[in-house]
């Protein structure tokens, strides 16, 4: 095999695994909720970042000199959006998070930095964004 090939496939096969990591430690629900700042830097950078940047796997190994340079940056670049992406999504199901026990930036705030008030409400909270949401995606929003 051409030693790009196998050098993208490494890339790529650590990559995912990382990845695969993280989704499978989740499969019986978290038992802790860790602080939102971690949980960006050890959850949603890895669901949602590395998950986007896989797609610089091949131009990484491939490319050579200042276009490497610019691969590197547009990396780290789109990485944060796979963040950003993580992060709209813990808003938009966190019902099903909530359900399933897994990670959840805004179960995490409230968890960590709510009052007691809205620690308590959270989840009649979580049920009536819930029943917004599905009423919204009904309407093809």
């Amino acid at each position: 095999m051409v030693p790009e090939c196998d050098a993208i496939q490494r890339q790529l096969l650590d990559r995912m695994a990382s990845i695969g990591r993280l989704e499978g430690s989740e499969e019986e629900g978290v038992k802790e909720i860790p602080e939102p700042e971690v949980m960006l830097e050890s959850v949603h950078r890895i669901r949602g970042g590395d998950l986007f940047a896989l797609a610089f796997a091949a131009p990484t190994v491939l490319e050579e000199g200042g276009l490497s340079e610019k691969l590197c940056a547009a990396e780290h670049a789109v990485a944060q959006l796979g963040t950003a992406f993580q992060i709209v999504d813990d808003l938009t199901d966190f019902e099903v998070d909530v359900g399933r026990r897994s990670n959840n930036l805004l179960v995490s705030q409230i968890n960590h930095h709510g009052s007691k008030g809205k620690k308590r409400g959270s989840g009649e909270t979580f049920g009536l964004m819930g029943k917004c949401l599905k009423a919204l995606s009904s309407l093809s929003f």
